[in-house]
């Protein structure tokens, strides 16, 4: 609904660009809808500039343009699907077609494949039109040092499990093996996501996400942790902590996280900085890491709009 994409592992922009390939895919597919909304959302963004499309692909779409075509409202009608791939991606909305729609995506993942990260349970979130929870996206090859030596793309920042959405146990990395099949249960529009081989530091991890009434319940179920647990969330909006919730603000949006699991849990707000210079900026970002003991045996969320 925000026209955002869930920009996981290497993709540079949340933007929707140029990817013609849509129309002849869909075409092939017979996915009428979906050319109705990409080229709708091209429509949106580009209006009447020229410059928008002045990309190398853009010649496509006079090819592969549908003999028919009609606006798209680019609001899913669905409160839950899953997308089945090498690993999965779950996606939940809270009241399609609101203004205040919240619209929730998380993914498996398999970060020894090409171009991935260690972020297997990672998230984003969009209120309406805004995104409140996002991914940081790629990072460049080919990164230097200071003394000129190449930096292993493998141990920058947007790579690690620390620059992700997702539980993170003491100072240690997911391991880089793929999750099990998204458990899917539609009647109670609910995901559930075992992350267990990720985390060989605890007995098990699971993360179960909910639609319970206007709001998106987290709930990470945790057996057995050796180290303390942090939950992280990284926002360009503004957030404001108090006790045990955190109040978020982009332009005239709102959403609040409240901690509903365990009463004992720690809020604080820090940027999220690579530790390389040559590394992408950040700036503008804002991380929520969420702190609980390593004896705690879950840490439940909710996210309402405010």
């Amino acid at each position: 609904p925000s026209g955002r994409t869930f920009n996981f592992a290497d993709v540079n922009k949340e933007a929707v660009s140029i990817t013609p390939g849509v129309l002849k895919l869909g075409q092939l597919l017979n996915q009428d809808e979906d050319v109705n909304r990409y080229l709708t959302l091209i429509q949106d963004k580009c209006g009447n500039r020229p410059s928008c499309v002045d990309h190398r692909f853009a010649v496509f779409h006079l090819l592969w343009f549908p003999s028919s075509y009609h606006r798209a409202s680019n609001i899913s009608t669905k409160k839950m699907n899953v997308i089945r791939s090498s690993f999965d991606v779950a996606i939940l909305n809270t009241d399609p077609g609101s203004g205040d729609n919240l619209f929730f995506a998380m993914k498996g993942g398999d970060a020894s494949g090409p171009h991935q990260h260690r972020d297997a349970g990672t998230f984003v979130l969009d209120c309406g039109s805004t995104r409140f929870f996002s991914d940081l996206g790629k990072e460049v090859s080919k990164l230097k040092a200071n003394n000129g030596n190449a930096i292993d793309k493998r141990s920058v920042y947007r790579v690690s499990t620390a620059g992700h959405n997702v539980i993170r146990v003491g100072h240690a990395e997911q391991k880089e093996v793929k999750t099990e099949a998204i458990i899917v249960d539609e009647s109670s529009h609910s995901a559930l996501l075992d992350l267990g081989n990720c985390y060989p530091e605890c007995s098990s991890v699971k993360r179960e996400v909910s639609i319970e009434g206007t709001s998106i319940v987290m709930h990470d179920i945790i057996v057995g942790c050796s180290d303390m647990i942090h939950w992280q969330g990284i926002t360009k909006a503004k957030v404001v902590v108090k006790k045990n919730q955190a109040v978020l603000t982009y332009g005239k949006k709102k959403l609040r996280l409240n901690v509903l699991e365990p009463t004992n849990a720690r809020i604080i707000v820090q940027e999220p900085k690579a530790s390389r210079a040559a590394e992408s900026s950040n700036k503008g970002f804002r991380q929520i890491v969420i702190s609980c003991p390593a004896n705690s045996t879950g840490l439940k969320v909710s996210f309402t709009p405010d």
